[in-house]
């Protein structure tokens, strides 16, 4: 799509936007691109070097839309533009600004580039889907009501709650959960699923006489670990996964003004938060 078009189709979009719109130029180290505001599931690299060259060129790229709760201000819609900006160098880039903190830039990122832009993939589509109905509020929304704020079909809607909703459970099977209070005081529940789980014991049976010469292709592959043994196996092995990457802070200047920055902040941030619960939850008391 050409950029023209792009400006013409978000002015249009733009007439039935509510609330109150200052148009400001605004350094763009002042706009924060939460990962959760994020429209899209993948940032696009062609996409952010076709405006980078475009805005070379001169031209003219409709504002950032971005909400501002007094403090600081969210990206709601732009992020190739913002990237694009960032890696020509540019410091400050026009927006359009409205009241409203995270959450409200979440909320209308649901509906981002539904009639403009390029269009939607339904990983995108999914990806504005599942931020309301994994929200504690907005997942109490209807699913035509989530529908319409995610510019989507309600049967889709219905299909990706069924997706999520919890199996239901045998009243003879235990609880798979146990709430304990951490060291912080606070209350926290475990999964417990897995744990007290013992190895399966494999039978040994005594190979047949053959005349062929065994390889490594033909040895039996040893049964899959379970319980608190699969659960060291994982950790252990994302430990040498993380243990392996290069510093932080050399990746960070590497990849700096790029798509790939923000997609390697959402793949870690799960990461980030397992890091943070395990903390919470550890005592010393369960050594």
């Amino acid at each position: 799509m050409q950029v023209a078009e792009v400006s013409r189709e978000k002015k249009a979009a733009g007439k039935g936007l509510t609330g109150n719109v200052s148009s400001e130029n605004l350094p763009l180290s002042k706009i924060k691109a939460d990962h959760r505001a994020q429209p899209r599931e993948n940032l696009i690299t062609d996409v952010v070097q076709t405006y980078a060259e475009a805005m070379q060129d001169g031209a003219v790229f409709p504002p950032l839309i971005v909400f501002h709760d007094g403090d600081d201000y969210w990206l709601a819609d732009g992020f190739h533009r913002r990237y694009a900006a960032t890696s020509i160098g540019a410091t400050e880039f026009p927006c359009d600004v409205r009241d409203g903190n995270l959450r409200d830039a979440i909320l209308f990122s649901c509906q981002v580039n539904a009639a403009h832009g390029s269009p939607r993939t339904t990983e995108d589509k999914r990806r504005a889907v599942m931020k309301l109905l994994q929200d504690d509020e907005w997942s109490h929304w209807s699913d035509r009501e989530i529908a319409r704020h995610a510019k989507v079909t309600h049967p889709l809607v219905s299909k990706l709650r069924a997706e999520i909703a919890p199996a239901p459970t045998s009243p003879d099977k235990p609880k798979a959960t146990r709430t304990y209070k951490t060291k912080h005081g606070t209350t926290a529940t475990m999964n417990t699923t897995a744990i007290g789980g013992t190895t399966p014991t494999v039978a040994a049976t005594k190979p047949k006489a053959t005349a062929r010469t065994t390889t490594p292709a033909d040895t039996a592959k040893p049964a899959p670990s379970s319980g608190k043994t699969a659960i060291c196996d994982r950790v252990r092995e994302a430990i040498t996964i993380l243990s392996g990457l290069p510093p932080a802070h050399e990746v960070a200047e590497y990849f700096a003004g790029t798509d790939t920055a923000i997609i390697i902040s959402e793949r870690l941030a799960p990461a980030a938060e397992w890091i943070a619960a395990f903390s919470d939850a550890w005592s010393d008391e369960q050594c």
